[in-house]
């Protein structure tokens, strides 16, 4: 294993240990200040079309912002993860039916109605660790950054979401990684400017 593959390897255990030390009552506070933050920010106001993702290994839940988003009429996609390990964004809506993948994360069981992820305005993404410099460090399956890469991008914004605890000074990066135009946090939002 190369020394940035078994830093990575470390930090990701550190972090998620980190990350699932938050009671319930935390983790649903965080979600709700998470929510109050998104809303607020510009550039979601004017979102028409976001993914989300349901949170699994004590991420943080984008559940509360999901509900508002379809009241405030925004066309909401979840990710679905195929055999070849390839992902696409499918509509979800209240009455979506849904079903465990692999992972035992829900997804939809139709892919009709999927959208590029180059046509989406917003995709949040789930994340292990972050920097400040918009690096995210996933959970080690590549599934977002082995689509984001593939695709070009004019309008899409990917905003990574987190709890704080997983800050890290500097997240090891590899030359796949996918970096995130914003973070936001139950305490922050962080405005990355690498493009």
């Amino acid at each position: 294993m190369s020394a940035n593959k078994s830093s990575r390897h470390s930090l990701r255990i550190a972090l998620r240990r980190r990350r699932s030390s938050l009671t319930p009552a935390q983790q649903k506070k965080a979600a709700l200040a998470l929510r109050l933050k998104i809303l607020r920010l510009p550039l979601y106001i004017k979102a028409k079309t976001i993914a989300v993702y349901f949170s699994s290994d004590s991420e943080i839940s984008l559940l509360p912002l999901t509900k508002i988003a379809w009241r405030k009429n925004k066309t909401v996609y979840l990710p679905r993860i195929y055999a070849d390990n390839k992902m696409e964004f499918v509509e979800f809506t209240r009455h979506s039916r849904l079903s465990l993948n692999r992972f035992n994360i829900p997804e939809p069981t139709t892919k009709l109605n999927s959208r590029s992820a180059d046509k989406l305005d917003i995709i949040f993404l789930p994340l292990v660790g972050f920097d400040n410099k918009g690096n995210r460090l996933g959970m080690g399956g590549g599934f977002y950054d082995r689509h984001l890469n593939n695709k070009k991008y004019s309008n899409t914004k990917l905003i990574g979401v987190a709890h704080e605890c997983q800050f890290n000074e500097k997240i090891p990066t590899e030359k796949w990684d996918v970096r995130l135009d914003m973070i936001v946090t139950d305490k922050r939002v962080i405005h990355t400017r690498f493009r």
